[in-house]
């Protein structure tokens, strides 16, 4: 079991191996017609979830003052992930190590466009036990902290972010699914378990995604329909409840 981004919902899958990014979501065979009585009937309890979703790590704080730049340019949000997330660590990638990431893709962002960029760091590197302080943030600030193209952050709200920024990217954090809910076409790079939904920028490394500059920042309609997709196979058939019921569920299936 994997707890899902909603806050409210477990990833449930039989397995030997770890869950996060190497799941079997991708090989199953739900089928569901589109416009069908059943389709809707799914759509309908999936996006109430979605609607309750209350993440458990991220506490979404007030949205404050206005975020802004001494520029027009057009502003990439980069997600952060804390530095040791299962997820990145046990998934094959060409740089495991995230801070590594995060400063290669920023600096190169920074050389080969006008681009501005916002990092919004993981609030929970605070509480992890063997932290217990913003790493990763901290290290971005040494390197980026004056550069007036480059806004850190960690307590930002998340909406007011995706509101002023035309890309949104990162490993394989839950938060670009949030940024999909926007409207926003993620860019992912940690092959993350929704990648190659048909809804998401999927790169292998850095520099193809700076080959592909010039793309579409939010989704158009066949993608908002495969997201939709996704959210609906994904809550209805492959999570439980975290409750009284999904408990029963959990012993149904064991």
């Amino acid at each position: 079991m994997s707890i899902f981004f909603t806050g409210n919902d477990y990833y449930f899958e039989r397995k030997y191996e770890h869950i996060p990014n190497n799941s079997n979501f991708a090989k199953s065979n739900y089928l569901l017609e589109r416009k069908s009585i059943s389709f809707y009937i799914h759509r309908f309890f999936a996006f109430r979830k979605l609607s309750r979703m209350k993440n458990k790590n991220v506490v979404q704080p007030e949205e404050s003052q206005k975020l802004e730049f001494s520029n027009k340019n057009k502003t990439v949000l980069i997600i952060g992930q804390v530095i040791n997330d299962f997820s990145i660590l046990q998934t094959k990638l060409d740089n495991i190590n995230s801070l590594y990431f995060y400063k290669d893709i920023i600096y190169k962002i920074l050389e080969n466009t006008n681009f501005n960029i916002v990092f919004k760091a993981h609030p929970w590197e605070n509480k992890k036990a063997n932290l217990k302080a913003p790493l990763t943030l901290n290290e971005l600030s040494k390197t980026f902290g004056k550069n007036n193209r480059v806004l850190l952050t960690e307590n930002f709200n998340i909406y007011q972010l995706f509101r002023i920024s035309n890309f949104v990217l990162g490993l394989s954090s839950q938060g670009l699914l949030e940024a999909s809910l926007f409207g926003k076409k993620p860019l992912q790079f940690g092959n993350a378990f929704y990648a190659n939904q048909g809804f998401t920028y999927d790169f292998k490394n850095i520099e193809e995604f700076l080959q592909k500059i010039d793309i579409s920042e939010n989704l158009n309609i066949t993608e908002k329909e495969k997201a939709e997709d996704f959210f609906i196979k994904i809550l209805e058939f492959h999570t439980i409840p975290v409750s009284y019921f999904g408990r029963k569920e959990v012993i149904k299936r064991l």
